[in-house]
């Protein structure tokens, strides 16, 4: 449960080969956006522009309170984790 942003660029870039010729044509759509802890999209670039700036506030508070209220950590058993610090299951890293 973490905001995500998600950036995209607009435009076209031309692939050339060695001799200058077009090898390839690859369009970017922009479409970058944020979403809150949730997934919920609270800002998204139009996409049909050169330049599009956008921004949010994260609220560090709003977003704990989530987590804790999924219980996302409740059920943890970090004893058992020790196996995860090693190469072969063994010996310790």
């Amino acid at each position: 449960m973490v905001p995500v942003i998600a950036s995209n660029r607009v435009g076209t870039e031309v692939l050339l080969n060695n001799d200058g010729t077009e090898k390839q044509r690859i369009t970017f759509y922009g479409r970058s956006f944020i979403t809150d802890e949730t997934g919920y999209i609270v800002a998204e670039a139009a996409g049909d522009t050169d330049v599009d700036i956008i921004s949010y506030e994260i609220d560090p508070e709003k977003n704990r309170a989530g987590r804790s209220a999924w219980g996302l950590f409740r059920d943890r058993r970090p004893e058992l984790y020790g196996i995860l610090q090693t190469k072969d299951g063994v010996t310790k890293m």
